[in-house]
């Protein structure tokens, strides 16, 4: 039987092997600790990093590995990346199994070897290897049906902890925004696209960066918002990796664009000047790659609202832009032979390139082309719906004459258009104005309220639009006489007096007095209509019948007065018949006696009693009397006083009547001579000491004496 010691022997030995490699394995963990804390690049970190790895730490092998397939701190040696990589697989080290794939399939360090690839790949993704499922997460993402499977894997290395740090966050969401905004089968999610790009942002990730930003700008997968596309896509610029001349082009764009409140056209013209630099850098780039910035920055040279202005350098950019299928350019060199700027005026050359845009592939610019040739084409049909008031025909011609389109160039005439479409209420043709260095002003405001009000129908809007159209900057006058004073409102011609009888018919259709007035005006001088003065005369007498004064005065001026008094004595007027009487009678004619006589015999005859009266008491006093007592019986208090005059029997009894009709001191006065001299009745001193009281009249007889009492008579 052997001794003992040979069954002890064995055993020893496997248990001091054990204590040995827990020993190198604590020792190796060590090691490995103490080179993570130091900085990477620390030689003294490589040196701590090998060691773990010899004291058979499997993370660390992986990192030796990674050190010598890289070269780094240790000399490059694929064989022995190989080595490191199986030590670790072999001690199931996820990572260690990925890598150790990695080198059959490529062939690093050993024969390659595609099934041991494979099947060490599956056993690393089988024990969740960050790098595993990530190659195979993108793997199906770009295989038919598999992204879906591809989504799960991606999903599950964000949301489980264990991989953080071990995986490239900002580079998964970046992979699953792509798959979110409908790639490879995947139902299309703007917002989940768009929420996976802003985390992957906000970690770094520069292609979801420019994703996101062009985004941005189109409004493809969230609202347009050009300035947060701008900051996304600046912050891109660095990255090589990125096509940085379309980002610089979209920068361009996104700087020129109008619509934008950060429009900066010299920010514009530097992206566009570096986007030109970097195509000449590179080799192997056509104009075609290029045509968004030779198109900008030409549209800038040729404005001249960059850094310098050089229409003739803008024209030749454009042109390269042209040949290579913008669109945009082509507009762009249209419009400038439309203008004649840079190169000669050519109207059919430019309707020639507006005919080559096609409206379903040249989508908004086709647009534009057509409106810019019917422009074009249609200079004069739209200066006479101009003429007639139309605010869109208005903002056209404007802007014919302020770009010279078909019509020689004319600022001062486009902004009289374009301000007379903006008061009408054109927003486009406000704009315009302002663009073409027009100010608004507080009498556009007044001119743009009115418009408003005159289109639902408000007589007086009408009438007042119609007034200003009519007098100008004489809106002050308020009768013919007025306007007749300025020689510009008599000469008003063209669309203002147009336009002056158009409001005015509107709101005297409406019954408006003062607008047939104004509108009458326009009929008696020919302005904005054929001069007709009995059409005049006869807008005058309707308003004369609203009750506008002023219109009856006008028409006895235009008409003679003794015609429109003969008229209206025939209709009952009693003022009308007075005054027609009055002037026949003064120029000897007896049909005026007659017909004041028969006026003043009427019920409302005082005025014509006391004209008759008047007129006969240096001719026939009997005549007069009779016409005074005639007046006196109409209630004349004057003429009861004048009574006493023509019948001193009676003066007693007329001035009486004097004073019970209100006739006050006067009356009271010459009843108390009456009194006191006997005149139409008894003599009586008490009775005219009693009138001259009510007279305030105080007689020398009644003042007292100074020796006391009162003075007599005489005395």
């Amino acid at each position: 039987m052997p001794p003992a010691r040979h069954f002890f022997r064995p055993l020893v030995s496997a248990v001091l092997v054990a204590c040995f490699l827990s020993a190198c394995g604590r020792l190796g963990e060590r090691y490995l600790q103490q080179a993570k804390a130091e900085d990477e690049d620390d030689s003294r970190a490589a040196r701590l990093m090998l060691q773990a790895a010899k004291c058979g730490s499997p993370e660390a092998m992986v990192e030796a590995g990674k050190m010598h397939l890289a070269g780094r701190w240790v000399p490059q040696d694929p064989g022995a990346a190989f080595a490191w990589f199986r030590k670790a697989a072999r001690a199931e080290q996820p990572e260690g199994m990925f890598l150790l794939g990695d080198c059959w399939e490529k062939g690093i360090g050993t024969e390659k070897d595609p099934e041991k690839a494979a099947e060490w790949k599956e056993k690393a993704f089988a024990a969740d290897s960050p790098s595993a499922m990530l190659e195979r997460a993108r793997a199906l993402a770009g295989r038919p049906g598999g992204a879906g499977e591809a989504v799960g894997i991606f999903n599950r290395l964000l949301g489980e902890g264990k991989f953080d740090g071990a995986v490239d966050r900002g580079g998964i969401l970046f992979e699953l925004g792509r798959l979110h905004e409908g790639e490879n089968g995947i139902p299309r999610d703007a917002g989940k696209a768009v929420s996976c790009y802003e985390r992957a942002v906000a970690l770094g990730n520069v292609p979801a960066a420019y994703r996101l930003g062009i985004a941005c700008l189109e409004g493809t997968l969230c609202a347009r918002d050009i300035a947060k596309g701008v900051s996304l896509l600046r912050k891109t610029l660095p990255a090589r990796n990125l096509p940085e001349l379309d980002t610089l082009q979209r920068l361009g764009n996104a700087y020129s664009d109008a619509k934008w409140e950060g429009m900066d056209l010299r920010q514009a013209e530097s992206f566009f000047e570096r986007a030109l630099k970097r195509w000449k850098e590179t080799p192997g780039v056509s104009d075609a790659d290029i045509r968004d910035a030779l198109c900008g920055l030409g549209a800038i040279l040729l404005s001249g609202k960059g850094r310098m202005r050089d229409e003739a350098m803008g024209v030749a950019y454009l042109e390269r832009a042209e040949r290579v299928g913008s669109v945009e350019a082509r507009y762009r060199l249209a419009l400038a032979l439309c203008r004649g700027s840079a190169v000669p005026q050519d109207t059919a050359k430019a309707l020639e390139l507006l005919a080559r845009f096609d409206p379903e592939a040249d989508g908004e610019w086709a647009g534009k082309a057509a409106e810019l040739a019917e422009t074009i084409r249609s200079a004069e049909p739209y200066r006479e719906a101009a003429e007639a008031g139309d605010p869109v025909g208005q903002r056209r011609v404007g802007l014919c004459l302020a770009d010279g389109l078909g019509v020689p160039r004319n600022a001062t005439e486009a902004q009289r258009w374009l301000r007379e479409a903006a008061r009408a209420g054109d927003g486009e043709a406000r704009a315009a104005l302002e663009r073409q260095g027009g100010r608004w002003n507080a009498e556009d405001d007044a001119w743009l309220s009115l418009h408003g009000a005159a289109k639902t129908g408000d007589a007086a809007a009408q009438r007042n639009l119609g007034k200003r159209h009519l007098l100008q900057r004489h809106l002050k006058a308020e009768t013919w006489q007025d306007a007749e004073g300025a020689r510009d409102i008599l000469s008003l011609e063209g669309y203002e007096a147009r336009q002056a009888v158009k409001w005015l018919e509107s709101a005297a259709k409406a019954g408006d007095a003062e607008a047939l007035y104004w509108l009458a005006f326009c009929a008696a001088h020919g302005i904005g209509t054929a001069k007709d003065v009995p059409q005049a005369a006869r807008m005058l007498a309707s308003a004369e019948k609203r009750g506008l004064a002023k219109a009856g005065r006008e028409r006895g001026r235009i008409l003679g007065d003794e015609r429109i008094l003969r008229e209206k004595s025939a209709h009952g007027d009693p003022a009308a018949r007075f005054e027609l009487g009055t002037k026949l009678a003064e120029r000897g004619d007896p049909q005026g006696i007659k017909l004041l006589q028969n006026l003043a015999n009427g019920p409302k005859g005082l005025k014509a009693a006391l004209w008759l009266e008047n007129h006969f008491k240096r001719q026939a006093r009997s005549q007069a009397a009779y016409w005074c007592h005639r007046a006196a019986d109409l209630g004349d208090r004057g003429a009861m006083g004048r009574m006493a005059g023509y019948e001193p029997e009676n003066a007693y009894a007329w001035w009486k009547m004097a004073y019970d009709n209100g006739g006050g001191g006067e009356a009271a006065l010459a009843l108390a001579q009456c009194c006191e001299e006997g005149k139409g009745c008894p003599r009586n001193p008490e009775e005219a000491a009693l009138w001259y009281r009510r007279a305030g009249v105080i007689r020398a007889e009644d003042l007292p004496d100074r020796r006391g009492g009162k003075r007599r008579a005489g005395r």
